[in-house]
């Protein structure tokens, strides 16, 4: 049967088609929820287990009629059929929006990839190309130690003696015993993984580029080849013996996604080149609304503070005693506090629940000024990409007008950064996004 990929925008409804039924990929997946896939080993980004655990949004949610999409993006497949799911504010075929996001957030830069995924090469191609800046990130806490037990035979007696060993190596007695003992090492099976991957990047003509791209990932390479010894086994029982063995430690939590994304990428490798299994699925789910709030924040960051519910970084209260934690997405450096919410969302959703929310913030701040953060794209149609909205006074009980304006002006003001639309490369596609990064810092009044 001839190999099907399919590709979905998220946040999509459509009929139930016989070709997505058909697709093998879009059956396992279905109705599944992220609390299952986390569990199935699938890559997941953010990388938060806890907080997905209960997550009980899905990916694809069928019923007898339609197909549903939600703001998870990816990229799945088999060594039979694949599915993309992409952004719906991109209106190019190779998906330059997602690409671009990616490079700003991961600090990758794209090779030519085809996040259409035409084949399991492009899930490959994508793993690759995180591998740096993950590596880096978890190098970053130093290189990852962990006890092993380990053999002598000498004289210099430091653990367990194991007899039967002793007997057969040391009989006549020569001054050595054979022993064992427990050692805090860098020669572990996780480091053994991450060293076997980089040597799989290092000797593939396509991606070996990467690895020299910056120093910090030269150094940080250096350094695990400096400790790394050469596997005892095959790969594979590396592999199953890193899956049993996810790394928990809450100091080395990065090493996580790193073992998760050597193990996608050395499996990947044999799905394409010596696999012709129909039952093992590979894939990778990124939550829309965090990456497009990740991707302000390298536009926005040197200008306001990024509180994280993902990690649970830079939480403030509502209330006295610890009452209510909330999380703004951003909150201005300087004294005159101005909120900004990011919303992977178009203008015309921004609403109800959406103003409830960050008037309640900007309340918390004694803020005159908040902004949505949002992509202005193709489904837009005539709007403006700026539109202010001022806070009124007194009652009106449903009439629009008739309340008056305050005294001291406050506003909230949806701000779209725009997206290209109809352009011929990714080379043009970046330099119109930097044009709109400009333009979106030129518009807040900071």
């Amino acid at each position: 049967m001839e190999r099907q990929h399919i590709i979905l925008k998220d946040n999509s409804q459509m009929k139930l088609k016989d070709e997505f039924t058909e697709n093998s990929v879009i059956r396992y997946l279905q109705n599944k929820t992220m609390g299952e896939l986390t569990k199935s080993g699938m890559l997941i980004f953010p990388n938060n287990e806890e907080q997905h655990i209960d997550d009980d949004r899905k990916v694809i949610e069928t019923t007898q009629e339609k197909l549903k999409s939600s703001n998870l993006l990816g990229f799945f497949g088999n060594s039979g059929d694949a599915l993309s799911i992409v952004s719906r504010f991109d209106d190019s075929r190779n998906n330059y929006f997602l690409q671009y996001m990616l490079s700003k957030v991961y600090g990758i830069t794209p090779l030519n990839f085809s996040t259409g995924m035409k084949s399991n090469t492009g899930f490959l191609d994508f793993m690759v190309l995180l591998f740096p800046s993950i590596l880096n990130k978890a190098l970053a806490k130093g290189i990852y130690k962990e006890y092993q037990v380990k053999r002598h035979n000498n004289s210099a007696l430091k653990g367990k003696i194991e007899v039967a060993r002793h007997i057969k190596t040391n009989v006549p007695f020569t001054g050595n015993i054979s022993y064992t003992n427990r050692e805090y090492s860098y020669d572990n099976p996780v480091i053994q993984l991450i060293h076997h991957t980089i040597q799989f990047i290092k000797h593939h003509r396509r991606y070996h580029r990467i690895l020299t791209a910056s120093h910090s990932t030269y150094e940080n390479i250096r350094m695990i080849e400096s400790v790394a010894t050469s596997i005892n086994g095959s790969m594979e029982k590396l592999i199953e013996l890193n899956r049993r063995n996810v790394v928990k430690h809450v100091y080395y939590k990065e090493y996580e996604q790193l073992q998760k994304l050597c193990i996608a990428i050395l499996e990947s490798q044999n799905i394409l080149f010596t696999s012709d299994s129909k039952e093992k699925f590979y894939g990778l789910v990124l939550d829309g609304a965090w990456l497009f709030e990740e991707y302000v924040n390298t536009i926005l960051g040197d200008l306001f503070y990024h509180p994280s519910n993902t990690d649970g970084t830079g939480a403030n209260y509502l209330f006295s005693g610890g009452a209510g934690k909330i999380y703004p997405d951003f909150i201005s450096r300087d004294e005159g506090r101005i909120i900004a919410d990011a919303k992977y969302k178009p203008s015309h959703n921004i609403s109800g629940p959406d103003y409830h929310q960050i008037l309640s913030y900007m309340y918390r701040f004694d803020s005159i000024e908040g902004y949505y953060i949002y992509p202005h794209s193709i489904m837009e149609n005539a709007r403006e990409p700026k539109r202010s909205m001022e806070l009124l006074e007194g009652v009106n009980f449903g009439a629009k007008k008739g309340s008056g304006k305050r005294k001291q002006s406050v506003t909230v003001t949806k701000l779209g950064i725009r997206v290209p639309m109809e352009v011929e490369s990714y080379e043009e596609f970046k330099n119109m996004m930097a044009e709109s990064e400009q333009k979106l810092r030129g518009d807040i009044n900071i």
